[in-house]
């Protein structure tokens, strides 16, 4: 009988969850999706691929606890036998009718968590839980997507059009936490970061590992503060009254309300720079938000809305 051989997780980033094992007998057919007892604990059958079957393994038995949350695939007639039911002692098949596009979300979010977490057996402990209750992907999963589609969005346009905002405020605060937190094969995610669900999936699961460990939520709040106190009140100043800020408006609005807005975190978010570095990317800050006024306000609102899905 064929071990089970351990994949990696992006291993399964080109394979699509599909295919059925029919195993008979009270256990029947197996679709994507299923949680299925076997002779090793439980495991979340992904799906078939040639001529093997693909699973996670979701609980484990106490001799092999190592395995917990590890990826395997196995040759489809050995993984009949080790979840048949004269292999296995009793158990219940948990068919969670998932669709592809459920099982795709699980992976995104199983990738992201993996990435943050120490090993296989620290996502078991602080993923599984956390995604799988009954077979159900968490009920929040395509609000959070879409929030994060809308941050990718953001890092794009601001990137490229407020470079120092960018650089200051949304990578100290925001992408640069998340590279900070994703780590080995896992990381280039983040090199990927461009607008649409496969992405925003992945860095959905990098968060949702960190969000109840890290103070990400504060960091959101600081975003939101600098956008809703100061830089929306820069931008509409300039595009609703056909206004201008003077160098002496920059000076004080950057002295008065950027640095101290930013200082909320707790770190410093320019990192070993020097008190002429920080003044001078706070007033340029305020610059860039003057010369985009129009289209950043609507950048900012969709940034804002963003941090309170997520």
């Amino acid at each position: 009988m064929a071990e089970p051989r351990e994949l990696q997780a992006t291993d399964l980033m080109n394979i699509e969850p599909s295919g059925s094992v029919d195993n008979g007998g009270i256990y029947g057919i197996y679709e994507s999706g299923t949680i299925i007892p076997a002779v090793d604990g439980k495991r979340y059958f992904y799906g078939t691929a040639g001529s093997e079957c693909i699973y996670i393994q979701v609980g484990i038995s106490v001799a092999k606890p190592k395995k917990l949350g590890s990826i395997y695939a196995q040759e489809t007639s050995s993984f009949k036998m080790d979840t048949g039911i004269g292999a296995v002692a009793g158990g219940v098949v948990q068919r969670t009718t998932a669709t592809k596009a459920v099982i795709k979300n699980f992976l995104d979010i199983y990738l992201g968590v993996l990435a943050v977490s120490s090993g296989p057996l620290g996502f078991a402990i602080s993923g599984m839980n956390l995604l799988v209750a009954g077979g159900k992907i968490k009920q929040n999963y395509p609000k959070y997507v879409k929030g994060m589609e809308e941050m990718v969005t953001a890092k794009i346009y601001c990137s490229k059009k407020m470079p120092v905002f960018y650089r200051v405020v949304l990578h100290n605060l925001f992408f640069g936490t998340l590279e900070k937190y994703a780590v080995g094969r896992c990381s280039h995610l983040l090199s990927e970061a461009v607008p649409g669900p496969k992405v925003a999936g992945k860095l959905t699961g990098i968060l949702l590992g960190k969000l109840t460990e890290d103070p990400l939520k504060k960091r959101f709040e600081v975003i939101k503060n600098l956008l809703q106190d100061v830089l929306f009140k820069v931008a509409d100043h300039v595009a609703d009254n056909n206004g201008e800020v003077n160098e002496q408006q920059v000076a004080d609005l950057a002295k008065l309300y950027i640095v101290p807005v930013l200082s909320q975190t707790g770190t410093n978010v320019w990192e070993l720079e020097s008190e002429e570095n920080i003044i001078r990317d706070s007033r340029e800050i305020v610059r860039e938000t003057a010369r985009h006024a129009i289209s950043i306000r609507t950048m900012f609102k969709r940034i804002i809305i963003a941090l309170d899905a997520l």
